[in-house]
């Protein structure tokens, strides 16, 4: 198996060396940019979740967290 010739990259590359990603960012086909990040598993995602709640040192801070912290929950209850 071959993977993708970007830096920090380990999706599978095509033939034409790339993932499918940054083939079309090279082709302009994608506004993304940065990194491709990998998808979290939803007990990755809560986990993650949790952190960043526990982490939280302001009102707005605890307030986003909250709401992750909720969603990354209701996620992985359906699908973990």
């Amino acid at each position: 198996m071959r993977y993708c010739e970007e830096s920090g990259c380990l999706e599978r590359a095509d033939r034409s060396g790339l993932c499918w990603t940054h083939y079309n960012r090279r082709r302009g086909q994608s506004n993304a940019t940065g990194p491709v990040t990998k998808k979290l598993s939803p007990w990755e995602r809560l986990a993650e979740a949790a952190l960043n709640y526990a982490a939280a040192d302001s009102e707005d801070d605890y307030q986003r967290a909250t709401h992750g912290l909720r969603n990354a929950a209701k996620q992985y209850r359906r699908n973990g």
